[in-house]
């Protein structure tokens, strides 16, 4: 690969990067804060924006800066990682529950109509034709949700295997994968910009890309 080429897609990646990043934080907090969504989104994204210019400003300038000023904006940089964090859960969390309500609204329909089968099962009415046709009815009503469950289910169908192979549950898997995204995602996105810099910097100065 062209040396002089590598820092571009260096800088390319850090780019797209930290701007997934900013873009999952910044809507995950914006409903985290529904009631003043719009506020929020500006608020965020110019923190967002300010953190990566930091970022850079520190790598850059960091013999030629007061050590009061390095120790806020070092500070400053780590906090905004964890808020950014913050955002990218809520907003994993949010697309998950979408992903289920359906699900579990149709599972707990299910269950109440099973619960209902029973009941009729273990009745003793003599209006026996009435209760078998309700029963009749009641296993087609099943039937039905059956299929859509399964329809349903298609979303979070790799979620349900992996906790079914893992033994837990459903949504311990997927708080699992979260903590893990947020994790690598935005500090990512940080070493990247730096990365970027360093990079773009041994361009601007001549030197040979090893």
């Amino acid at each position: 690969m062209n040396n002089k080429i590598f820092p571009y897609i260096v800088a390319t990646s850090a780019f797209l990067v930290a701007f997934n990043a900013a873009f999952f934080s910044v809507y995950g907090l914006s409903k985290l804060f529904a009631g003043a969504a719009t506020s929020v989104i500006f608020m965020a994204g110019s923190l967002e924006f300010s953190k990566l210019v930091a970022a850079s400003f520190l790598f850059r300038y960091w013999k030629r800066t007061s050590g009061l000023l390095k120790t806020y904006l070092t500070i400053g940089v780590v906090v905004l990682v964890f808020i950014t964090s913050a955002g990218i859960f809520g907003y994993l969390s949010n697309a998950y529950q979408g992903a289920t309500i359906g699900f579990q609204k149709e599972s707990t329909k299910l269950i109440s109509l099973e619960e209902r089968l029973d009941n009729l099962q273990e009745d003793k009415n003599p209006q026996i034709q009435a209760v078998s046709n309700e029963i009749l009815e009641l296993k087609s009503t099943i039937g039905d949700l059956n299929v859509k469950l399964i329809d349903t289910g298609v979303d979070v169908g790799p979620a349900i295997y992996l906790a079914k192979v893992f033994q837990t549950d459903v949504d311990e898997v997927v708080k699992f994968f979260i903590f893990i995204l947020i994790f690598v995602f935005d500090p990512l996105a940080v070493a990247m910009v730096i990365a970027a810099n360093q990079a773009l910097m041994t361009i601007g100065k001549g030197e040979k890309q090893i």
